[in-house]
């Protein structure tokens, strides 16, 4: 049976340790990845078909065959394994869903939001009225709102919403549900304000930054760039602005204030790097970066004494002045407060023939958080390529271990980002 990459599981997996310098970084020819040989990978989809999935979803559901089916499920989602097996997995889970834990409802909705859009509409819509979790209440509301055979209004979910939890406010979930459902993110995003003033914020200046840049679609795949702490961005050896491809797109695409949904637009911080014991991340340092709450605002603002929790005004003290009225950007902020966790920039060993078919290809996605394109010989398992490594050794150059990570969804166009989008903001804001 697969082990589960859940958050749980990864923050058991992973040894923290922070590195001083760049020259402390591993080589290229020093990461050997054994999991992304031809022959491991071809292995380890034969026993995740028969075994986790195939042998999984064959038990019937009750408390005790939770684990084979929330692995089943976990694994369809990790490989965008459709099959008629997996389809009836997602409805025995909907079928039954009063009576199982609601660890197993999260991943049944996750995957059938990953796996199966707009397919189990009417199951999901029969269990509106039941769901007492606000969470599972809103990934239902989500997948509904998404689903092109749905006829109910936004603002019908909304009241609906009200209606069930009277003290709606108090929950970051269910204030940024709300949020959704009022406003459109096509339109939002048109108003954004002056990507240069973020670029240049001097509330950031004193420690590097990582820029991960996105579209509003996040299928559509986006770029990092590194500024340093002086406030210049990262060149290559010929001159031109570092970057590399960067993916911020959970496997189940839900949005960032869901658990294991995307990387949620915003500031976050990071404080050292590390080495992961999960084989999906594989042997490359990740950066590690937590969200606000998600530890004391002391650690987050990398200052010596430690602090209580960091309110939203406060977040905001981080922005230019130009970005503090803009609420897509305060979305790290609400996924602190309900309590996501662990979302780091790490690199992958994960088959990306499992995404051949999608536009973001060759990256993979995570469970919402940043990865790096990495490929490795299918032979012996050693690193051909890493892009993981190149920003590791960019940003440490730039002023590393602690700095910055700014999520950013520019637009809403139907391409991947590339640098001429954004190569007059950064030549204006360093001429500011």
């Amino acid at each position: 049976m697969l082990k589960h990459w859940s958050a749980a599981a990864m923050a058991g997996w992973v040894t923290i340790s922070v590195t001083a310098t760049a020259e402390q970084l591993p080589r290229l020819s020093d990461l050997r990845a054994e999991r992304a040989t031809s022959e491991s990978r071809e292995d380890f989809l034969a026993k995740m078909e028969e075994e986790t999935i195939g042998l999984g979803l064959a038990e019937p559901l009750y408390d005790k065959t939770e684990e084979k089916w929330h692995g089943a499920l976990w694994a369809t989602q990790l490989a965008r394994y459709r099959s008629r097996h997996t389809w009836g997995g997602i409805k025995g889970c909907l079928g039954n869903f009063s009576k199982i834990s609601t660890n197993l409802q999260r991943q049944a909705l996750e995957t059938a939001y990953g796996v199966f859009p707009g397919e189990f509409t009417d199951d999901i819509g029969k269990l509106l009225s039941t769901i007492d979790d606000p969470k599972i209440f809103a990934m239902a509301v989500i997948y509904l709102t998404e689903s092109k055979e749905e006829k109910t209004s936004p603002a019908t979910f909304a009241r609906i919403m009200e209606q069930r939890f009277p003290d709606w406010r108090s929950n970051p979930v269910l204030r940024s549900l709300k949020y959704d459902l009022e406003h459109d993110s096509v339109r939002e995003v048109s108003t954004r304000p002056a990507l240069e003033d973020l670029f240049s914020a001097p509330e950031l200046s004193g420690r590097p930054v990582i820029f991960s840049l996105h579209r509003v679609d996040r299928t559509r795949g986006g770029i990092a760039l590194v500024r340093d702490a002086d406030g210049r961005f990262a060149r290559n050896g010929d001159g031109s602005l570092f970057h590399i491809p960067h993916l911020a797109l959970a496997a189940s695409n839900l949005p960032g204030y869901i658990t294991n949904g995307n990387s949620p637009e915003g500031i976050m911080s990071i404080i050292g790097t590390g080495i992961s014991e999960n084989v999906f991340i594989g042997p490359t340092p990740f950066l590690h970066s937590i969200l606000p709450n998600e530890k004391d605002s002391g650690t987050f603002l990398h200052e010596d004494s430690e602090t209580g929790r960091m309110d939203l005004d406060e977040y905001r003290t981080l922005l230019p002045e130009s970005w503090r009225g803009y609420r897509p950007f305060e979305e790290a902020w609400y996924a602190g407060e309900a309590g996501r966790s662990e979302i780091i920039l790490h690199g992958t060993t994960i088959n990306p023939e499992y995404y051949r078919d999608e536009i973001y290809y060759p990256n993979t996605p995570s469970l919402g958080c940043l990865t790096a394109t990495e490929m490795w010989s299918p032979t012996d398992g050693r690193a051909v390529r890493s892009d993981q490594l190149l920003l590791l050794q960019t940003y440490m150059n730039a002023g590393g271990p602690l700095g910055w990570l700014v999520i950013i969804d520019i637009d809403a166009k139907k391409l991947p980002v590339t640098l001429m989008d954004v190569a007059d903001a950064i030549e204006a804001s360093e001429e500011s």
